[in-house]
């Protein structure tokens, strides 16, 4: 299960200011 905040904390650890580009793979992997 995904928690928004862990979500948001790896987004910022890992992808920095790249968040868009993360939940545009996230969401294309899911659809």
């Amino acid at each position: 299960v995904w928690d928004d905040s862990l979500i948001e904390t790896a987004v910022e650890r890992f992808y920095g200011s790249d968040v868009e580009s993360l939940l545009d793979a996230i969401q294309s992997n899911i659809t």
